[in-house]
């Protein structure tokens, strides 16, 4: 008779639940996906940022940095901003408006990267492949023979790399894409 009483208690209260409750847990967990799906991504895409970040799933990678890729990194992004922009975000939890509005704010920074073509342009005085490769080394572990296989491999993959990012620097030089003559006076003493 117990079990029965609070089966009935039980199916009393699921039937009670406020729709609000339901809707924001709903929702939430709409939010996370599409946090989570854009942080896979970007670790994905961005293997080196994977490493800096702990995560290892990526350590024999360096991506790839075409002027296709980042036609196709931007396509994702507004596709992603569009699914983002349709979550009625009308509710009380401040939390989740905060993860929507952060979220937002990251998607249209890259799109509008991309629209400033700012991958022409990839060497800044503190930041840029050429100084995001140098960390790798205290970025990844040494642990195992497959640790160091992998760090080799990258070695392997820099010429590459590097030649990705010359090739986008032409293409700034090109069209007007460069960092300010001023900001280099003395780099090439250095």
């Amino acid at each position: 008779m117990d079990k029965l009483i609070y089966a009935v208690l039980i199916l009393l209260l699921w039937s009670c639940q406020d729709p609000t409750i339901n809707k924001i847990g709903k929702l939430a967990s709409g939010i996370a996906l599409l946090v989570d799906e854009y942080w896979e991504y970007q670790l994905k895409e961005f293997p080196l940022m994977a490493s800096s970040s702990g995560v290892n799933d990526y350590n024999d990678q360096l991506g790839s940095f075409t002027e296709d890729d980042f036609r196709r990194r931007n396509d994702y992004y507004v596709d992603l901003l569009a699914r983002v922009n349709s979550i009625d975000d009308d509710r009380d939890g401040l939390s989740l408006k905060i993860d929507l509005e952060l979220l937002k704010y990251q998607l249209k920074d890259q799109i509008a990267r991309y629209k400033y073509k700012a991958y022409l342009n990839p060497i800044l005085a503190d930041a840029g492949f050429h100084i995001s490769f140098s960390f790798l080394p205290g970025n990844v572990p040494f642990n195992s023979v497959e640790d160091y296989n992998n760090y080799i491999q990258r070695l392997r993959l820099f010429l590459d790399y590097a030649n990705q990012h010359i090739e986008l620097m032409r293409k700034g030089i090109a069209v007007g894409i460069t960092q300010p003559l001023i900001i280099l006076k003395g780099y090439d003493v250095t």
